[in-house]
């Protein structure tokens, strides 16, 4: 492979230097005064090219799939940090702007570089940014040295930051140098001044994705971690109040994390909820009654939904199995306060979404653990409710997986078949009708779930 890539660089430097030398042919000699001269040149030239793609025609095809990840990532990468790009089009627009004002040849406002104006403009410039340099950096490190961890100034201080800083150093350096400076050459001189001016006001543009991105690293890096020790503490020592607060707080940091697509600070506020929930029931004995753990689970449903009508799958993948395990501690606990029906709605909520987006882990494991539970409370006493709304909520995301994500069926048959072999079973006529009624814009397509299902098991016992 290394010796194809190396015959590939050979070639592709020969074939340059043949360019090189028919355009210099026709530029220099006289074979543009001869058309069947310069006809031959095109032709050999031609014939250089097919023999050389015809040798490497291979590597040009690896090069092209190259080509095309190299693309997709720098597009991911300008989309990430389009504040950034905007900052340094809004400083390349000034810097294009001034540097026509400076002109000479410019009427409308002629700037004299032989003028107080000029100097005290460069003295401002370094003036102003070297104020906003000790302020936007000292807040920064007393937010650091605030924020309860060792590593904070690190995160905070990371390479865009040092990048920032050595630019507002330059941006606050180059005017006093110009002030120093004798111009002998005006036309210099004023693209120096603009360069000046540009620096300037890209430094001060990109104070607001720094402080945006300040406020990430504050808030998803720092804050999700301090506000999960406090929920541990909290729940651990039954002060539930101060709990469900914090979860809250969780909460919106979750949803603003969903917006940014920050997953693994989604991971630990989903673990640490489900532990909020969890540790309650693993206590010997009792549970205060300030302890509410529907309103924790309203929690789950509303980031559930939210990450999956952002295509989030993993995300919403480990909040189904942070609702699974949460039903089965409350079944165990014997709570009876509509939580595990309300697990299973969410279940229900994100299943539909995954199948109209087809998101293919949500929509199946939504379907195998609301089944799950509908096995595990059917062991329960009491527990009656919850067997039959789990069946009932399964038809209904079965009947929209049919409807908008059919291939989707044969993965969730590969995944419950060792336990529903007989679909129908947890699918009566009773129960098809009551969601064909209920559900029109799905009417028939339950019907047509079941014979495809059925239809792949007939396929593999075959």
């Amino acid at each position: 492979m290394k010796t194809k890539w190396v015959a590939f660089i050979v070639n592709f430097v020969s074939l340059v230097v043949s360019v090189l030398i028919y355009i210099w042919g026709l530029t220099h000699t006289k074979l543009q005064d001869s058309l069947e001269r310069t006809f031959i040149a095109t032709f050999v030239l031609g014939i250089v090219i097919i023999i050389f793609v015809y040798l490497n025609h291979g590597c040009i095809i690896s090069l092209n799939i190259n080509l095309k990840t190299w693309m997709k990532s720098l597009k991911d990468s300008l989309i990430k940090n389009i504040d950034w790009v905007a900052c340094f089009i809004f400083s390349i627009i000034i810097t294009l702007i001034s540097l026509y004002f400076l002109s000479p040849e410019n009427k409308i406002l002629p700037i004299s570089i032989s003028t107080n104006g000029s100097l005290y403009l460069l003295s401002s410039i370094s003036q102003a940014l070297a104020a906003i340099f000790a302020l936007v950096f000292t807040v920064t490190l007393m937010a650091a040295t605030m924020a309860k961890k060792y590593t904070a100034i690190d995160k905070f201080f990371n390479k865009k930051t040092k990048y920032l800083m050595i630019l507002f150093i330059i941006g606050i350096v180059l005017p006093f140098l110009l002030l120093k400076i004798e111009p002998n050459n005006d036309r210099i001189y004023n693209i120096l001044i603009s360069i000046s001016i540009g620096l300037a006001a890209f430094c001060i543009a990109a104070i607001i994705p720094y402080l945006k991105n300040s406020n990430n690293i504050l808030k998803f890096d720092i804050g999700v971690d301090n506000l999960i020790g406090e929920l541990n503490e909290s729940t651990i020592s039954e002060n539930y109040p101060t709990a469900r607060t914090i979860v809250y707080e969780l909460l919106d940091i979750g949803k603003s994390a969903i917006d940014n697509k920050r997953e693994d600070s989604l991971y630990k506020i989903t673990t640490g909820i489900s532990d909020s929930i969890g540790i309650p029931l693993l206590r010997q004995g009792g549970i205060l009654p300030t302890f509410n753990a529907y309103n924790l689970i309203n929690c789950f449903d509303t980031l559930g939904k939210k990450a999956t009508e952002k295509h989030m799958d993993r995300v919403a993948v480990s909040i189904i199995y942070s609702l699974k395990d949460s039903g089965i501690s409350l079944m165990n606990k014997d709570f009876f306060d509509g939580s595990v029906e309300q697990i299973i709605i969410t279940l229900h909520d994100m299943g539909i979404a995954a199948s109209k987006y087809r998101l293919k882990d949500t929509s199946i494991y939504s379907m195998v653990h609301i089944l799950f539970l509908a096995k595990f409370s059917s062991s329960k006493t009491n527990r009656e409710y919850a067997t039959e709304s789990a069946y009932y909520h399964f038809g209904i995301c079965a009947a929209y997986m049919e409807k908008h994500f059919p291939n989707g069926v044969s993965y969730l048959y590969n995944e419950i078949k060792s336990d529903y072999d007989d679909i129908s079973i947890i699918l009566p006529e009773e129960r098809i009708n009551k969601i064909n009624t209920e559900f029109s814009d799905v009417k028939g397509y339950l019907d047509e779930f079941i014979e495809h299902y059925n239809l792949i098991k007939r396929d593999e016992q075959t």
